[in-house]
């Protein structure tokens, strides 16, 4: 069965990803982020019926992922919170899986896949950038930069793959629609993000160091309001690519339908 078949190729790259990280001196200095699994799923679902073999789909969504991963733990750098030590060491993590991602498409020689994903990472680190700096601006280009940023690496993987455009479509808009829903999660239990930093500023004009528990009742609201209009308008797209993309697995409606259940418990509250 297809879904079978995909599961088995998605639990290999997780094997494959964890045995590469499994780094005794990193491991025991630095906590490992967490693997994304959506993005692993979907990665390996756009290569699912194309003609390349099931190694060359786990070492080129292992590969794409290990740059995900890079970028992940070189961020971890920029936290004041975080001990001289363990910044130094993720710069060394993070370089480490930049070279292994580097490392198996050379063996591939497929020179455009590294340059569409070293572009990528160019793009999403300006989009953070951009994010940081955020200043004086209206919510519609906060929001911008968090599409971009969340699926740039996905677009860049694609277009080497050539993925018909309404599956690339659909994984970039899934993981848009995520990441939307964990901002207002954090929304929600108070958790500060940068994201929710430059809200409150675009939306209140409040200023980055304003706690989100100090916001009265209706200053909350509004900023809540602002993300659900762009999670629904996020959602209604999803809904839209998923009735016209035949035979979506199991697996990846199940994926869509979850995150869509996690949104609606969240719009309730």
């Amino acid at each position: 069965m297809v879904v079978n078949t995909l599961n088995q190729q998605v639990e290999s790259i997780i094997v494959n990803i964890n045995n590469i990280r499994n780094n005794h001196y990193l491991n025991k200095h630095i906590e490992p982020l967490d693997l994304d699994m959506d993005r692993i799923l979907f990665l390996s679902w756009s290569l699912h019926d194309s003609s390349l073999s099931k190694e060359e789909i786990v070492d080129y969504v292992t590969a794409t992922v290990l740059a995900h991963l890079a970028m992940e733990t070189h961020e971890q750098v920029a936290n004041p919170n975080v001990p001289m030590k363990k910044r130094q060491l993720a710069i060394l993590a993070g370089d480490y899986y930049s070279g292994l991602y580097y490392s198996i498409l050379a063996d591939y020689s497929n020179i455009q896949l590294i340059r569409l994903l070293a572009t990528a990472i160019k793009i999403i680190n300006e989009h953070k950038i951009s994010i940081y700096q955020f200043q004086n601006g209206k919510v519609e280009s906060l929001i911008e930069n968090m599409k971009n940023i969340e699926s740039t690496l996905v677009n860049q993987f694609s277009e080497n793959f050539h993925v018909d455009d309404t599956k690339k479509e659909l994984m970039m808009e899934f993981l848009f629609f995520r990441k939307m829903v964990s901002e207002l999660e954090s929304i929600h239990f108070q958790n500060e993000t940068i994201f929710i930093k430059k809200l409150k500023l675009a939306c209140l004009q409040l200023d980055d160091n304003f706690p989100i528990e100090n916001l009265s009742n209706d200053e909350k609201n509004i900023i809540i309001n602002e993300c659900t209009h762009y999670i629904y308008e996020s959602k209604a797209k999803l809904e839209e690519l998923s009735k016209i993309i035949p035979n979506i697995p199991i697996t990846i409606q199940t994926r869509l339908n979850e995150v869509i259940k996690q949104f609606t418990l969240l719009s309730s509250q």
